[in-house]
C-alpha cells in the first residue's frame, strides 16, 4: 500500500508543477524535454545503474516495448496539451484518465485476472467519478470542429496504451523484479526523441532555453520518474492483480489533485464534481475491499 500512496503522491505533485508552469512562464515543450532528461539521470542514481549497464539496455528484448513507450510519452504529451488549447482542460484529463480501462479490459481477457461482483462494481464506480469530476462549470462560446473529437480520442487511446505497454512489460519480463533499467530506457527513448523535436521546433521558432525552463525541467523529473518507478513497486510488492493496480492509482490521483486544486489553487467544485469525488472514495474503498 505504501508504494501505492508514494505513487499518488508523486503524480500529484507532477500534476502541480505542469500548473504551474504558465505561471512562472517555463516553456512547456523545454520542460518536458528537460524533466525527461532529469529522469534518466535521477533513475540511474537511484536505481545504481552505470552508463555501461545502460548500454546494455539496448540489447534487451524488452528494449522495443521501453521505445514505443518513450514515443509514446512524448506524443501523448504534445497531443493532451493540444487537446487542452482546443477543446478544453477537463475534456483532456477525463480521457487520459479514463485510460485504466484498457489495462482492466486487458487484464481480464488475456491474463485471467479476476473479475469479482465487488472489483467491477468498484471499477464501475470509478469510470463515473472520473467522468463527473470533469465536469467543467464553465462555458466556451467557440465552436469545436467535428474533426477536433478525434483529439481527445488519441489522447484516450494513446493513455491507454502507455498504461497496457506497461501493464505487459511488468506481467512478461518483470514479474519478479528486475525493473530498473526498462524505466530509465523509456525515459531516455523519451528524452532522445524530445531532445530532437525541441531542437527543430527552436531553429524554426528561433527560441532559446531559458533558466525558468531548466529548472521547471529538474522538478518535474523527480516526481515524474518516482511516480512510474513506485507504480512497478506497487504492482510487484502488493501481490494486486493490475486490474486493481490501476484503477486505484487514477482514481486516487483524482481524488487527491481535486483535494490540492480546492485548497492551495482555490478552485471551485460543481454540484457534479462534489458527487464524483464523493464516488470516487467509495470507488477506492470498494475496490481495496476487493483485494482481501
Amino acid at each position: 500500500m505504501i508504494y501505492l500512496i508514494l505513487g499518488v503522491l508523486c503524480s500529484t505533485i507532477l500534476i502541480v508543477i505542469l500548473k504551474l508552469f504558465p505561471k512562472y512562464k517555463v516553456n512547456t515543450l523545454h520542460g518536458i524535454v528537460i524533466n525527461y532528461i532529469t529522469c534518466v539521470v535521477f533513475g540511474c542514481i537511484v536505481t545504481s545503474q552505470s552508463p555501461m549497464e545502460v548500454l546494455k539496455g539496448f540489447n534487451q528484448n524488452w528494449t522495443p516495448i521501453a521505445l514505443i513507450l518513450g514515443l509514446l510519452f512524448i506524443t501523448i504529451f504534445n497531443l493532451s496539451a493540444l487537446t487542452s488549447q482546443k477543446i478544453g482542460v477537463s475534456v483532456t484529463s477525463m480521457a487520459m484518465k479514463l485510460a485504466f480501462i484498457f489495462p482492466i479490459l486487458i487484464g481480464v481477457l488475456v491474463y485471467n485476472e479476476s473479475s469479482s461482483f465487488l472489483k467491477i462494481g468498484g471499477i464501475i464506480l470509478a469510470i463515473i467519478a472520473v467522468i463527473l469530476t470533469s465536469i467543467s462549470s464553465g462555458s466556451t462560446s467557440e465552436t469545436v470542429s467535428k474533426w477536433l473529437v478525434i483529439l481527445p480520442i488519441a489522447v484516450f487511446i494513446g493513455s491507454g496504451a502507455c498504461d497496457s505497454l506497461v501493464q505487459y512489460a511488468q506481467l512478461t519480463y518483470f514479474n519478479n523484479g528486475g525493473f530498473e533499467l526498462f524505466s530509465v530506457m523509456l525515459f531516455m527513448f523519451a528524452a532522445i526523441l524530445g531532445f530532437i523535436f525541441a531542437v527543430v521546433m527552436m531553429i524554426k521558432n528561433k527560441e532559446k532555453l531559458e533558466i525558468q525552463s531548466l529548472v521547471g525541467g529538474i522538478l518535474l523529473g523527480i516526481p515524474n520518474y518516482l511516480s512510474i518507478y513506485f507504480l512497478f513497486q506497487t504492482l510487484l510488492k502488493t501481490g494486486w492483480e493490475s486490474t486493481v493496480v490501476f484503477p486505484l492509482a487514477n482514481i486516487s490521483v483524482v481524488i487527491s489533485s481535486a483535494i490540492v486544486g480546492l485548497f492551495f489553487f482555490k478552485e471551485q467544485l460543481n454540484k457534479f464534481n462534489i458527487v464524483g469525488l464523493i464516488l470516487a472514495i467509495i470507488a477506492v474503498i470498494t475496490i481495496i475491499f476487493a483485494t482481501q
